[in-house]
């Protein structure tokens, strides 16, 4: 025993639900070490503030009488101080918190959809959800052949693969919008009359 009145020849830990081993003479473990104990007797809690645990008094409790949860905003807990910052739409009967013009987004406190005839509120770009996953309709491709810069010369004299040609009609393809251009074989553009 120790001049605490604490068993430094225990094996785990002081304190609640841990197991780990002590350090040698020690009553606490690798994790607890920097930690203080509550100075309640036979508490085995660590020192919150003032010398004592969370349960003892080393939070302070919310000043409404009867309530036992500890103070988060100024002397209250958030259940007694949150209502109070609270504020609700004018709607009559909605308890719901304002978000603009002192009404909730579905009394008219938001902003609805840009696009005609919805009365959806807006939540991206000026558009609903529904809407705003709607895509506009892609411009369809067509495959068109164009030409590509010449590989680079190989460093020694054997060749690595078949060259391409600046001419090569199989150069490269790359994916355009759709036009009434179309490549001929030699990479030039013509107009073509019929669509595909």
């Amino acid at each position: 025993m120790t001049s605490t009145g604490l068993d430094t020849a225990a094996l785990t830990c002081f304190f609640n639900d841990c197991s780990n081993p002590v350090l040698p003479n020690s009553w606490k473990c690798h994790f607890h070490r920097h930690r203080g104990r509550c100075q309640v007797d036979d508490c085995r809690n660590q020192v919150y503030a003032r010398h004592l645990c969370g349960r003892h008094g080393g939070k302070k409790q919310c000043k409404v009488e009867g309530c036992t949860l500890n103070a988060r905003l100024g002397s209250v807990c958030c259940k007694h101080g949150a209502g109070s910052l609270r504020k609700l739409c004018s709607y009559p009967n909605c308890t719901k918190q304002v978000h603009a013009r002192d009404r909730c987004v579905r009394h008219g406190g938001g902003k609805q959809c840009r696009k005609e005839g919805c009365q959806n509120h807006a939540r991206s770009g000026g558009l609903c959800r529904r809407h705003g996953y709607q895509k506009e309709e892609a411009p369809e491709t067509a495959a068109v052949m164009m030409p590509h810069s010449p590989p680079r010369k190989a460093k020694t004299s054997e060749t690595r693969g078949p060259h391409h040609h600046w001419d090569s009609p199989t150069a490269f393809v790359y994916a355009i919008p759709k036009t009434s251009l179309c490549a001929n074989s030699t990479g030039h553009y013509s107009h073509s009359s019929s669509s595909p």
